[in-house]
């Protein structure tokens, strides 16, 4: 069903008429939050099968504009991606690619943050994606670094 969402938000994103666009887009949303329902039953907390529908449902809501529910979506995700210092995990290929993972959610946080005005809080996570991204990935700090420069100074 996590295709059949993405269809859906694919259909919905080149639909020319609002109403349309507007219930594809719901629709869409529906069928990520039945697949979500459906993995929580299945995997436990924390699963990567779970997280991938929640990042699915918050790229969703972001395409819908409805920022405020794609943050919460991507802050699931990142929360999903948390690894316990010390834990068994942790400096592991599979802690790097949760980093990597919480960095991605940081910046995309960060960016409805932004589009929704709250200067602050998207600072704060632009800084946590910039940060992580510096240390791990400086192939992609550059893209945090002009999120950063493009909010207003508060």
């Amino acid at each position: 069903s996590g295709s059949m969402s993405d269809a859906y938000a694919t259909w919905a994103a080149s639909e020319p008429d609002e109403t349309k666009k507007h219930q594809l887009f719901e629709k869409a949303i529906e069928l990520c939050s039945e697949a979500l329902n459906t993995v929580k039953n299945l995997y436990h907390p924390g699963s990567s099968e779970i997280s991938k529908i929640e990042r699915r449902r918050g790229q969703v809501y972001f395409s819908m504009n409805s920022f405020k529910e794609a943050a919460e979506a991507f802050k699931e995700v990142y929360k999903m991606n948390l690894v316990e210092p010390g834990s068994a995990k942790a400096g592991t290929a599979s802690a790097k690619g949760k980093a990597r993972m919480r960095a991605w959610c940081a910046h995309q946080i960060a960016t409805c943050y932004k589009n929704l005005g709250e200067f602050e809080e998207a600072r704060s996570w632009a800084l946590e994606a910039r940060d992580f991204r510096a240390q791990n990935e400086p192939e992609k700090v550059e893209v945090s670094q002009k999120l950063l420069d493009s909010l207003p100074q508060v």
